[in-house]
């Protein structure tokens, strides 16, 4: 850390993750404490990008969101290493937030650090006191939860700025991208209930090209949220229709899939890579 922190606190934690990692930035936000936190996976196509790099320095405390999800994240295994070359070990909190067992090597890396867990350590009252503490600083009167074993002390301490966030944009080709997908997905479950109640069209080819769209609909829900999975989900439920296309329609059925679906979704591939101020969509789901 250097000698004048910008921020209060670097949040380290998995886009899957993100529920969380809210309820810890709005419990951050009314005690007045600022913080960094990687909405939008800066992090892109790079190893550990400098922008990253540079919050950590100038952040007073690293709070690493731990769970199943950021174990094997390769953004936060940078962050907690950059972060115990950075700083001193008192200001790192990692905060087990689903009660999963730590992997052996993070669990050594963590040996000289206290652990905290949510169930023991709830975030707007536990949590966020150890972080006041550490920062020095009392909790403002207004910002106490009314919980009946937290008294209000009746002092108010002023923080520093605005609590920070940074945020990188996807490009809106890519947004647009994201809003045909739903499009789609709702234009084809439409078609595949007027065709299966119509009884002109192979039955079973309706009920695949329903469960496919409702399925396409929710796996485009969690890209636009920051799934990878979600991504490889949509990906191989398409590979899947076309094998099913095969079986049912024979070659002209497989064709038939690759016009209406395995393009459509190449071309929302492309989309997704278009890059806005060097970073993609893609690049940023994790």
């Amino acid at each position: 850390m250097t000698d004048k922190a910008t921020y209060d606190v670097f949040i380290s934690y998995s886009r899957k993750d993100t529920a969380i990692a809210n309820q810890v930035v709005a419990a951050l936000e009314r005690a007045g404490i600022t913080f960094f936190i990687d909405r939008q996976g800066i992090g892109g196509g790079m190893e550990f990008p400098a922008v990253l790099a540079n919050a950590i320095k100038h952040s007073t405390i690293f709070l690493f969101l731990a769970s199943r999800n950021s174990y094997t994240s390769k953004f936060t295994q940078s962050e907690i290493v950059y972060a115990f070359n950075k700083m001193a070990k008192q200001d790192i909190i990692p905060y087990i937030i689903d009660g999963s067992t730590m992997p052996d090597e993070l669990e050594f890396t963590f040996s000289a650090i206290n652990w905290r867990r949510i169930e023991d350590h709830p975030i707007d009252t536990v949590l966020i006191d150890d972080i006041l503490t550490k920062l020095g600083r009392q909790r403002r009167a207004e910002s106490r939860p009314a919980q009946s074993d937290t008294a209000a002390t009746g002092t108010t301490t002023t923080a520093g700025p605005a609590p920070a966030r940074i945020v990188y944009k996807p490009h809106w080709l890519s947004t647009i991208a994201i809003k045909i997908g739903y499009a789609s997905m709702e234009l084809l479950g439409a078609s595949s209930i007027v065709f299966l109640l119509a009884g002109e069209v192979n039955r079973l080819l309706c009920l695949f090209l329903l469960a496919f769209s409702i399925c396409g609909f929710i796996c485009l829900r969690y890209i636009s949220r920051g799934s990878k999975t979600a991504y490889y989900a949509l990906a191989a439920t398409l590979v899947l229709l076309s094998g099913i296309g095969l079986l049912v329609e024979g070659f002209f059925g497989v064709i038939l899939f690759l016009i209406l679906l395995m393009i459509p979704f190449a071309i929302f591939t492309l989309l997704l890579r278009v890059k806005h101020n060097g970073h993609s969509l893609f690049e940023q789901l994790r």
